[in-house]
């Protein structure tokens, strides 16, 4: 029988209420209840184990199974009653000590907020000290795990009665900003007209989480800013754009350009991008890798003042690339809520995010429309740091940066108006960042316009170099070659452009398979086509009938650094259109430096190794003109041409038509002009180094 009834227990523990051990009197209760239906105290207890082990994490308290025995066993109700109690009271009196407040965010994260203003995450590990540092200094012991999950349930619930939405590191504030430095003192920055003002908050304006650090903050000036920023090589535009990022990234609650930084090997990139993320939200780990997931993303947004990814080498699925953009925008997008895998919520922040890569991170129209691409070149031998010192120049000018953004945001807050007025019926996307950046580049004490005409002038580059890198636009700019105007249905177009590409381009996965998704592409590629002087538009005939004209808008190629080269659409043959080099090809010496150092270089040329980006090269080496003629002769097509951070007269070009071996004329023609490919043409579409020496 007793075996029976043993083993029947067992069956009805596997259906009974499971324990509730947030009220000790219930749990007293179906103690009782568990032994009048036969359960043995050691089942019952087993069972609790693996209860607790589930809900509430770690060793059942001892309490609880005081009270298991006290039933059982047949000790004074009256010291079960006290037992109980006790175990209430020791909760409730926990909680009194809390003197706070709690609120929630839109993003379901739920907080503390102490007397002294400073948000505290209910998760974290610091609301657990801080309830043991209070029971502590009141009673002269811990808390148990079990009081503290208690406390901490009840605080969540009391959390989401409230909800308030702070930022990180910046919020806005009346008619200006605050800046949190992360001070123990709690104190902020608050950023007007009328100037800064240090003061400890009211009320809560910002949240702090794990791993930021605070922000020391000096007196600093704009040599300051521009000695840390040429530990890198930029150029002159450049400079400009890292300056306008790093103010507007103090700028809270507007969409953020994506820096998005390339550069060969060498070139400082992840220097670079550290170093850019301490001046504005300081953090135990400056940088991290990409990873291609959704949660992911979203906690560390929430958690950061701004995202900082590092060697981004290989192109972002589609997904993430759209995630990222509505990071930088503030469009929302749903993920499951922090800490549960139940509920959703809708995220919409506006995050400031730099990536760093040899390569382009995506090709998405919506990721270039919100990037700021910013070139490292190879700094000359004569400026070369190394590694450790860069970092320790670094330390000591970021907190004078901080110091000078902070000094020029008043009169920035001032410009406004005056810049949007000016700049109202021309701003590309990303205009309120625009703005704000031009009006920062002002207050720095720069021209005006200076942001507004460098950041154009990159993005007018970048489109064109992406225009030339993808497939479709590359065949709608063949099938136009020869016209001003095509109209038909989206069928017939999909026809003519596969006589446009080959045919192992016209099986890749960059080029659409049926009408339908060419539409969608040509959505998409719209801002990119109407750059480069290409307009798509649906009559509205019921047909869906597509026409494509050409509009009267040169390309706008910025000046080339190495010579006048001139982008010129010209039809081959086969009416594929090729980008050819222009004959108006000048090896004048031109620079982006300050006159005084231009006399420097012009002295310097013939022997250091400047960066030929800055066109520090002599009359000599116009040996660059011979081989792109010679290449054409062998019915190589140069898509483009640009120059590499190495010495006089290292460059790249980019090829199109098949070399797979050197005839001996072809190579006695390199050898004489010590033209040294790195790699072999073998594919449409190579990239190919040459180091080009004049025998001159």
């Amino acid at each position: 029988m007793g075996q029976a009834n043993t083993t029947q227990g067992n069956n009805e523990t596997d259906n009974i209420n499971i324990p509730d051990f947030s009220d000790q009197y219930k749990f007293r209760d179906y103690v009782r209840s568990e032994k009048d239906k036969g359960i043995s105290v050691d089942d019952l207890k087993s069972k609790i184990r693996k209860t607790w082990a589930k809900s509430m994490k770690g060793t059942v308290e001892p309490e609880f199974f005081n009270i298991v025995d006290i039933v059982y066993h047949g000790f004074d109700p009256d010291k079960l009653d006290r037992i109980a109690s006790e175990g209430l009271d020791k909760k409730k009196k926990l909680f009194d000590y809390l003197q706070g407040d709690f609120f929630s965010n839109s993003q379901g994260i739920k907080f503390y907020v102490e007397p002294d203003g400073i948000p505290i995450e209910i998760e974290s590990d610091q609301f657990d000290g801080i309830l043991s540092d209070l029971r502590y200094r009141n009673e002269g012991e811990l808390p148990s795990s079990d009081e503290i999950n208690k406390v901490k349930r009840y605080a969540r619930f009391l959390a989401s009665k409230s909800t308030n939405d702070l930022g990180v590191r910046a919020a806005k504030y009346e008619d200006g900003f605050i800046y949190d430095p992360i001070r123990p003192d709690g104190m902020l920055y608050f950023i007007s007209r009328s100037g800064n003002e240090l003061r400890k908050p009211d009320i809560p304006y910002t949240v702090r989480y794990s791993g930021m650090l605070e922000a020391p903050i000096r007196d600093g000036t704009l040599q300051d800013h521009l000695e840390l920023i040429r530990l890198w090589h930029l150029g002159d535009k450049g400079e400009i754009l890292s300056l306008g990022l790093d103010f507007s990234r103090f700028i809270p609650d507007i969409p953020h350009a994506i820096e998005s930084i390339d550069g060969s090997h060498g070139a400082g990139k992840t220097s670079y991008t550290e170093t850019k993320r301490m001046i504005f939200d300081p953090n135990g780990a400056p940088t991290q890798s990409l990873k291609f997931d959704e949660r992911d993303l979203s906690i560390s947004a929430i958690h950061q003042g701004m995202l900082a990814f590092d060697n981004v080498n290989t192109a972002m699925p589609d997904y993430i690339s759209d995630i990222v953009c509505r990071l930088t925008t503030g469009q929302g997008f749903r993920t499951r809520e922090l800490y549960t895998n139940m509920g959703e919520v809708i995220l919409k922040i506006k995050k400031s995010i730099l990536i760093n890569g040899i390569n382009r991170a995506s090709y998405k129209p919506d990721f270039i429309d919100r990037e700021c691409p910013m070139h490292l070149g190879i700094m000359p031998e004569s400026r070369r740091l190394t590694d450790a010192e860069i970092r320790a120049k670094a330390e000591m000018l970021i907190p004078k940066v901080r110091g000078f953004i902070l000094s020029i945001m008043p009169e920035a807050v001032t410009l406004y108006s005056q810049v949007e007025a000016e700049l109202k019926g021309k701003l590309p996307r990303m205009a309120d960042f625009v703005i704000w950046a031009e009006c920062g580049i002002r207050a720095m004490g720069f021209k005006p316009m200076s942001f507004f005409d460098a950041y154009t002038e990159a993005k007018h580059r970048e489109i064109a170099d992406v225009a030339m890198d993808t497939l479709l636009v590359n065949a709608i700019q063949g099938l136009m070659a020869g016209q001003d105007e095509w109209i038909g249905p989206s069928k017939d177009l999909l026809i003519d452009l596969e006589h446009h590409v080959t045919p192992s381009q016209l099986k890749s996965k960059g080029f659409p398979k049926d009408p339908r998704r060419l539409g969608r592409e040509l959505n998409s590629l719209e801002p990119t086509l109407r750059e480069i002087g290409i307009v798509i538009e649906e009559l509205s005939d019921g047909k869906r009938t597509k026409r494509i004209r050409k509009i009267d808008q040169d390309i706008k190629s910025p000046e080339s650094n190495v010579s006048n080269v001139s982008l010129q659409i010209e039809p081959t043959k086969n009416d594929v259109s090729k980008l050819t080099l222009g004959t108006d090809i000048n090896f004048s010496k031109k620079s982006n430096v300050s006159d005084t150092e231009a006399v420097k270089h012009i002295i310097q040329s013939e022997t250091d190794n400047t960066d030929i980006k800055n066109g520090n090269f002599l009359q000599e080496y116009a040996s660059v003109e011979i081989v792109l003629k010679a290449l054409k002769d062998w019915k190589l097509e140069v898509m483009e041409y640009d120059n590499v951070m190495y010495s006089p007269g290292t460059w790249k070009a980019k090829l199109k038509g098949r070399l797979d071996s050197h005839t001996k004329e072809q190579q006695d023609f390199l050898n004489g002009f010590t033209v040294k490919f790195a790699g072999s043409i073998n594919a449409d579409f190579t990239w190919i180094h040459f180091n080009v020496r004049s025998r001159l």
